[in-house]
């Protein structure tokens, strides 16, 4: 009903909305997830969450489902499977160490799956040096970054790079 009540307020203003998830969508859309999720068994995930994940993805345009840790990797398979999600955004978790960066190599098997199962990954907080190597590794198809520049110059160029490092 909160949700209803403030979409009809924004429909009547905008098309389409976002989110605490940088994304635009031009009908219903939010991003799900379960945090608590890293706690449970794959077992306890699909008898608790997915039924929860199944509906919400249900009632909504597009969902994108926010995957948040290491913990949180034994129900890819399981969210991947759920067909009104339509992608994942992938959190590594904040360490501080090595496989805290989005561009770590333990993490390419996930984005390949993901993206073998079509359906887009979101990389927010990607540091500008690890662009590269994200594209040089996976499909630019489907594929939502977020980074921060220091320069408008540094952007354009940035940009500019991100064309030639670019592949369906």
């Amino acid at each position: 009903e909160a949700f209803d009540a403030l979409y009809s307020i924004i429909a009547k203003h905008c098309e389409g909305m976002s989110s605490w998830m940088p994304l635009y969508y031009p009908g219903r859309w939010y991003p799900l997830q379960c945090d608590f999720s890293a706690n449970m068994s794959p077992t306890m995930f699909d008898s608790y969450v997915r039924p929860s994940l199944e509906r919400e993805a249900a009632f909504l345009d597009r969902a994108v489902y926010h995957l948040d840790g290491p913990d949180a990797v034994k129900f890819l398979d399981s969210i991947l499977d759920i067909g009104r999600i339509h992608g994942i955004q992938w959190v590594p978790g904040d360490t501080g160490v090595p496989e805290s960066s989005v561009a770590h190599d333990k993490w390419f098997p996930i984005y390949e799956k993901i993206q073998k199962k079509k359906k887009c990954l979101v990389l927010m907080d990607v540091k500008p040096e690890e662009i590269e190597k994200i594209l040089s590794r996976i499909s630019s198809k489907g594929l939502f970054l977020t980074t921060v520049c220091n320069s408008e110059d540094e952007a354009e160029e940035l940009l500019r790079l991100v064309g030639k490092w670019s592949r369906p």
